[in-house]
């Protein structure tokens, strides 16, 4: 017999095992293991209030308090560091975007560089071509300032009411 040939009948006996496996366990089983099982899964959304102004809950998840984390540690130092008037967080009526520490820094490769996706990468300072941020400090206050107060949002957005199309004059 030729090579080619036995390859096809190594094949064609694979293929009648596996159906026969397939087939005559009831289609419960193959090779052993249990065949998924369909469930009813139940959509739903996490309910978003907190109960607590957005200063509050930034205070609390940069300073450790709650959950015992720091995620927004640099976002507070940021707003300190430029001086808004922390009343802007306690306003109603507002969406606030937080940025999670790896969006104002963040460093990857070996030997550790800073990534242009966050803000101190992205944003270089001294003569060009510049080089990456290590502190807010880097930054002018009022350059800090602007670039937080972008992220206040007027107006409440949620899931239900925020759309994929980009809402002009925010």
């Amino acid at each position: 017999m030729k090579a080619r040939e036995i390859q096809k009948r190594i094949i064609y006996y694979i293929i009648f095992i596996c159906l026969s496996a397939f087939l005559f366990t009831g289609c419960k089983k193959m090779f052993g293991l249990e065949l998924q099982q369909n469930t009813d899964h139940v959509v739903t959304t996490i309910d978003p209030h907190i109960n607590k102004t957005a200063w509050q809950y930034l205070k609390d998840r940069a300073l450790g308090v709650g959950p015992n984390d720091t995620i927004f540690k640099r976002m507070y130092e940021g707003i300190v560091y430029s001086g808004i008037d922390t009343a802007e967080y306690t306003k109603a009526g507002r969406t606030f975007i937080f940025l999670h520490n790896d969006a104002v820094i963040r460093k990857s490769g070996t030997p550790a560089t800073t990534t242009t996706d966050s803000y101190f990468g992205k944003y270089k300072v001294g003569p060009a071509p510049g080089v990456a941020a290590t502190k807010w400090e880097d930054y002018s206050q009022l350059q800090v300032k602007n670039y937080l107060l972008s992220l206040i949002v007027d107006g409440e957005h949620t899931f239900e009411n925020i759309t994929p199309d980009p809402a002009v004059g925010l």
